[in-house]
Formats: C-alpha cells, sequence, structure tokens
C-alpha cells in the first residue's frame, strides 16, 4: 500500500514514548503525523488538515504549565469532519474533550492503535 492510499491520521500527545508506540503500531497502516504543543497542532492541522482522517487528542500537553487542548478542538471541530478520539487519562478532561466536540473516548491510551485501526476499519 502506497502512502497516498494509507489514511492520515494527527496524534496530538506530548509523551514522546507513547507516539514512538503508536508510529509503530500503526505506520505500516496509516499517515502518522504528530504534534507535542498546540503551536504545533494548529500548524500540522493547518498545513495537512484536508487530509487528516482522524486525531487522537491528549487533554493536557504541558505536564508544569497544564496546557490543556480545549481550544485546538473548538477551533477544529466547526470544520473537521473526521473523528476526534479524547485521549486525556484524567476522567474530568475526557468529559469536557467530549462535551466540546470529540467524538469518542478511550481511558487507556494503550487502547488508541486498536481504536484508530478500527475506526479506519484497518483490523
Amino acid at each position: 500500500m502506497s502512502d497516498v492510499q494509507k489514511p492520515t491520521i494527527l496524534i496530538v500527545e506530548d509523551d514522546p514514548r507513547l507516539v514512538s508506540i503508536y508510529k509503530e503500531w500503526l505506520g505500516e497502516k496509516v499517515e502518522v503525523l504528530t504534534a507535542s504543543s498546540l503551536a504545533q497542532a494548529h500548524e500540522v492541522f493547518n498545513e495537512h488538515g484536508k487530509r487528516i482522517h482522524l486525531i487522537t487528542l491528549d487533554g493536557f500537553l504541558d505536564p508544569e504549565s497544564r496546557e490543556d487542548s480545549l481550544p485546538f478542538l473548538r477551533e477544529i471541530r466547526p470544520t473537521f469532519s473526521g473523528t476526534i478520539i479524547a485521549a486525556s487519562t484524567h476522567p474530568d478532561m475526557r468529559e469536557l474533550q467530549l462535551h466540546h466536540g470529540c467524538d469518542m473516548a478511550v481511558e487507556s491510551k494503550r487502547d488508541i492503535p486498536a481504536k484508530v485501526l478500527e475506526i479506519l476499519d484497518l483490523l
């Protein structure tokens, strides 16, 4: 399968270890774009948004500043028709993400690769 035929996903996650695992598990079946901050998420979305099929969205992107992803979610939801998965480890944040436009949530980040493949019908 060539890269042109692969669905494109955006993983918004600040833990490089998790991003590496996601890329390893998903990289053969989808094109993986990543962002580790809100600024990067905006940049990647603005450049590639038309071809992104799915977004996984961490709740807090910087443990020290507690930068949350809600402003990004509220900005993109009106124009993004793909699936957005709330991927926060904090239950209250997942609820807020769902309220502000995420389509579904995962309780454990280890469930993300399987959920992505299921949604994109790639299992």
